[in-house]
């Protein structure tokens, strides 16, 4: 018989370490389909994934007799144009049942999938991720708000956390002026071949005086910027001067030289750029304001290197990863090594760091700010931020050099209805994502919500919109990350200059490809005709 593999909630990076008591999580492991026993029935809805590229839906579960699915269903093909209708399906023309089930825990959804990995391709969704798995749209959860008559895109949440315990908050700001009739109406969508978990998702509304803009800090925390001014002097780590690059907020972009990345192979060295600024006496701090994002080199290392790399081994790393501890903080502290950007203060030739910016991801530009302590009562103030050579994009520096405390007020806005993109009322959904809790909406591929708000501003202050949330994402496993293992190289975190070696010959070699292709295979929202 054709094996199968059981691919619960599709995991691929999961469970780094525990840090809470109990936490059901589920496990990939495979099985031979003659273990599945015969006549079993799973009540709830499925979709399957045919080798022809259609997909069925079982509206009411399906039953296994002999080497058949049964159970009424409609079939449509990979655009989701409707097909027909039928009652049974052989067992070997499917590459993938998603089945969706209620817990017991108040109603939070999963997803258990059955996979065929040898002799079938990985299709429907995944039909050009299997060709190309490295050229495949993969982000978090996307944001967008509305735009004359269409919606634009505006954050990608938590997307540094690619497993279950690397879960932790974040913070994006939304440039949107909310309408006189109060109405705010917001999209969140899952558009990459992953399944993303959402604890909390949450809207604020930061009400603020006129002519004061507030921001995020690299703490996530709400920050005043009143007056801004250039950056003064920047120089790259070659010695080029990029001020006039930067100064402007023009999405004329920094990013490290063709030739750094080559550094990598000698050892994980960092390049950086260099700020300089003066202020005058009496200061103890000043605000640096950055805007910035990700390149795709994570993204290669993640696709490539890490997980590509190992074939079906994958799976079992992925067990390593959920039950060995020492081995998982390993790999979360090498992660943290090659991620983000360091801040760092010259004090008496000598340069301090003082915090880091996070990843803010490959989509979407990202604003945020870090305090800068001043030394010797005012004068000039010289700054460093270090990365992994072109893993972000720069496009512009600035500082507040007043010290603007006004009170602000911070409100959550609850939505007064949720609908996904069918025009369904999912109000339930509500529940799962307005605490921090261990309840989740999880979605899959192709899924979107609406959240409708209203809210009323007052005319004589501004606000400013922000959404709090709290998740991971995991990503799919791709076919041929499972058919064609690389017998050259096997990822191994104890070999970090072999990684990095590898991630340098991936990313030279796909670099072009990839920029070219990522954006243009996001997954298609399951949207009303």
């Amino acid at each position: 018989m054709r094996p199968f593999a059981i691919l619960i909630n599709l995991l691929l990076l999961v469970l780094i370490f525990s840090q809470t008591g109990c936490y059901h999580t589920y496990e990939a492991s495979k099985v031979e389909t003659d273990t599945i026993p015969h006549s079993l029935m799973f009540p709830d809805q499925a979709k399957a994934y045919l080798i022809n590229d259609n997909i069925i839906i079982f509206r009411n579960g399906f039953s296994k007799e002999d080497n058949y699915l049964i159970g009424q269903y409609q079939i449509f093909d990979y655009k989701g144009n409707f097909l027909g209708t039928g009652s049974k399906v052989s067992v070997d023309s499917l590459v993938t049942i998603t089945q969706y089930q209620e817990t017991t825990s108040g109603g939070m959804y999963f997803a258990s999938t059955l996979n065929i990995f040898w002799g079938a391709p990985l299709t429907a969704l995944a039909v050009y991720c299997l060709a190309c798995p490295k050229c495949c749209f993969g982000s978090c959860p996307t944001v967008y708000v509305p735009s004359d008559s269409n919606y634009v895109l505006q954050a990608e949440l938590f997307s540094k956390c690619i497993s279950r315990q690397l879960e932790e908050n974040d913070l994006d700001k939304l440039y949107y002026s909310i309408p006189s009739s109060g109405e705010i109406n917001l999209r969140i969508t899952n558009e990459a071949l992953e399944t993303h978990y959402i604890n909390k998702f949450n809207l604020y509304a930061v009400t603020h005086s006129k002519g004061i803009k507030i921001y995020q800090n690299n703490k996530d925390e709400f920050v005043q910027i009143k007056d801004l001014i250039s950056s003064g002097k920047i120089f790259s780590s070659s010695g080029n001067d990029i001020s006039e690059l930067l100064n402007e907020d023009d999405n004329k972009y920094f990013r490290s030289d063709a030739d750094k990345i080559l550094e990598l192979r000698k050892s994980p060295v960092m390049d950086f750029i260099d700020i300089s600024t003066t202020t005058s006496p009496g200061k103890d701090k000043i605000k640096m304001l950055i805007k910035y994002r990700n390149t795709l080199l994570t993204t290669t290392l993640l696709y490539d290197v890490v997980i590509g790399s190992q074939g079906i081994n994958a799976l079992e790393w992925t067990q390593k990863m959920n039950e060995d501890r020492i081995y998982a903080m390993q790999f979360k502290a090498v992660y943290d090594m090659l991620s983000g950007i360091f801040v760092e203060v010259n004090k008496n030739n000598t340069w301090i760091e003082i915090g880091k910016f996070q990843d803010a991801g490959p989509i979407n530009w990202k604003y945020s700010v870090v305090e800068i302590p001043v030394e010797n009562d005012g004068g000039i103030v010289e700054a460093r931020l270090k990365f992994i050579p072109d893993n972000v994009m720069i496009d512009y520096i600035a500082f507040d050099t007043t010290d603007s405390n006004e009170n602000f007020t911070v409100e959550k806005i609850n939505p007064l209805r949720i609908t996904d993109c069918t025009n369904q009322n999912r109000s339930d959904i509500s529940e799962f994502i307005n605490e921090d809790d261990n309840r989740y909406l999880i979605t899959i591929p192709g899924d979107c919500y609406f959240f409708h708000y209203d809210f009323k501003k007052p005319s004589d202050k501004e606000t400013s919109l922000f959404i709090k949330s709290k998740g991971y994402y995991n990503e799919w496993i791709r076919g041929n990350w499972i058919k064609e293992k690389n017998t050259l190289y096997s990822f191994n975190l104890f070999d970090i200059q072999g990684t990095l070696n590898k991630l340098v010959d991936n990313w030279l070699e796909n670099k072009d490809l990839l920029e070219q292709e990522f954006f243009n295979s996001r997954i298609p929202l399951r949207e009303a005709k």
